[in-house]
């Protein structure tokens, strides 16, 4: 019954507030530096697969991290 109301009270909420309206950001447009760039960069050349295997965490103390 709980994770009824949650949800119920969560998509209320989304419908009333829309956040995100008014926010007209162009992604091309948009300067990045630092970490955030090189994440980017990272995640371009990725391919499908690599991104399967990385789901799958690489030790048993991994999966908690």
């Amino acid at each position: 019954m709980g994770t009824i109301a949650a949800l119920a009270t969560g998509l209320v909420a989304i419908n009333l507030f829309r956040l995100g309206d008014g926010v007209h950001a162009d992604p091309s447009r948009l300067n990045t530096s630092g970490d955030a760039g090189q994440y980017i960069q990272q995640g371009e050349h990725q391919q499908w697969w690599e991104f399967l295997t990385n789901l799958v965490p690489h030790s048993f103390f991994g999966a908690f991290a």
